[in-house]
């Protein structure tokens, strides 16, 4: 009743006159799954009066498409999020999203558009127009800007995609004691930098796989012959592998590393440095917990250097509520290469339980992780750290 022929017929590998074969019916059926537009999808074979042919009709049951979802973390910089969100606006496959983040320390906003398949081709396009309030301990931040992205399959399973970044951002309110970090970029600045990417995605679902890998490598280059006050080369792998005993037990593994390089002579500005910790990277830390310090100002700066594996046991206990136990353990390292002799000088690790809840209130996890190292500073935690986010479907 909403959704497009063409949305549907774009997905399918089997097409009129072609020999009918099981496994590219199989993959039909995945790809449509995959786009999360529909709560069932079924294939009938029908009878013409010609003996070696047969109609395929394809059935699917429209689902909720739109996402209006909340979050709630005791985090360095997010205290409440906020999103509403359509994947298929005027059932043509559309994707909108407005994004809202609210906290003492950061407020911001987020406008994205994405069309995957641009006139019925394989390339996709999308838009992402943002502003940004960061307020932190020695200076304040204001940023504009956009990020133009396009994609485009190669084989299957895997995609390649270009996106140009550009905004303008302004420092003040700096300490006079600011890590150079820092100071080096008060005023008005300006970021221009394009990445690529290259991703690879196996997996049988894409909101709650139980089987596959999903591979990814991506890389960005800021200033130089771009423009720009920035200069940054920054690049990231991640790998993710799920193996399922049945659909109520499956195994994740998630690792992930990255780094940033100085493109001149100038330093890496400290927001395109590395900050993890939390329910994203390594749970039971915050980011403050783990970031490398200015040797000198002796305040938080990130990292150059990082990487994370997480290693989770997802129970399924209740397959009609969607209701799951993932007990974990994340281990992984935040380093400084110019402080640091190896970047697994200090590893931070940590164990835990989160559930997740397909509720009738909307998709919610509950993490409690806690920390087994000390924190970058030599202090360490009497007690886990408690995180909460939730989604509402409509």
């Amino acid at each position: 009743t909403k959704t497009r022929d063409n949305v549907i017929l774009r997905e399918m590998r089997l097409g009129d006159g072609d020999q009918y074969e099981g496994e590219k019916m199989r993959r039909s059926a995945e790809r449509l799954n995959r786009l999360r537009y529909f709560s069932a999808i079924d294939s009938e074979l029908i009878p013409t009066d010609r003996p070696d042919e047969v109609d395929l009709k394809i059935k699917v049951k429209e689902d909720n498409t739109g996402a209006l979802m909340g979050g709630i973390g005791y985090s360095t910089y997010y205290d409440v999020t906020a999103s509403i969100m359509e994947r298929n606006l005027f059932g043509r496959g559309y994707q909108v999203q407005l994004q809202g983040f609210f906290s003492w320390r950061r407020t911001s906003g987020v406008f994205s558009f994405t069309n995957p398949r641009v006139y019925d081709t394989d390339l996709s396009f999308g838009n992402d127009i943002y502003y940004i309030y960061d307020y932190w301990d020695d200076f304040t931040k204001e940023t504009i800007g956009d990020t133009i992205r396009f994609g485009y399959p190669i084989g299957e399973y895997t995609s390649v995609g270009i996106g140009y970044r550009l905004e303008r951002y302004d420092l003040y309110d700096v300490d006079a004691d600011a890590s150079p970090y820092i100071s080096d970029y008060k005023g008005t600045n300006w970021t221009s930098a394009i990445s690529a990417r290259i991703l690879r995605d196996t997996t049988d679902d894409r909101a709650r796989p139980t089987k596959g890998t999903i591979a990814r490598l991506w890389a960005e280059y800021g200033g130089g012959g771009l423009g720009g006050t920035d200069n940054f080369i920054k690049a990231v792998a991640d790998w993710q592998g799920f193996w399922s005993i049945n659909p109520e037990n499956t195994f994740h593994l998630r690792a992930r590393v990255g780094g940033v390089f100085q493109n001149t002579s100038s330093r890496v500005p400290v927001f395109e440095r590395f900050w993890i910790g939390g329910i994203r990277s390594i749970r039971g830390y915050s980011y403050d917990d783990i970031s490398p310090r200015d040797p000198v100002a002796g305040e938080t700066i990130g990292s150059d250097r990082m990487g994370y594996a997480n290693f989770e046991y997802i129970w399924v206990v209740k397959p009609d509520l969607g209701l799951a136990f993932v007990p974990f353990y994340d281990v992984g390292f935040n380093a400084d290469s110019e402080q640091c002799s190896s970047v697994f000088d200090k590893v931070y690790s940590s164990a835990g339980l989160e559930v997740r809840w397909r509720s009738p209130m909307g998709d919610l996890r509950f993490a409690y992780g806690y920390p087994l190292s000390k924190n970058a500073d030599g202090t360490k935690r009497n007690s886990g750290r408690f995180e909460f986010s939730m989604g509402q479907a409509f």
